[in-house]
């Protein structure tokens, strides 16, 4: 194997403080979501937003914003 080869085989990893910041925000969009899926229509009225808004946030997966 080349050097060149041998530099894209090799794993690369993250710091862990990197890792938790990412599992720390990942868990805030579940807990947000999870708490806009609860919302009343007058709660959502006062947040500015509509029921497919909602929807549409909570759809989707946690790792996008």
């Amino acid at each position: 194997m080349s050097a060149r080869t041998m530099a894209w085989a090799e794993p690369r990893t993250a710091h862990p403080s990197t890792w938790r910041l990412l599992v720390e925000r990942w868990t805030t969009r579940l807990r947000e979501r999870a708490e806009m899926a609860t919302m009343t229509s007058r709660e959502r009225k006062d947040a500015g937003l509509n029921a497919y808004d909602v929807e549409r946030e909570c759809r989707k997966p946690f790792w996008r914003e």
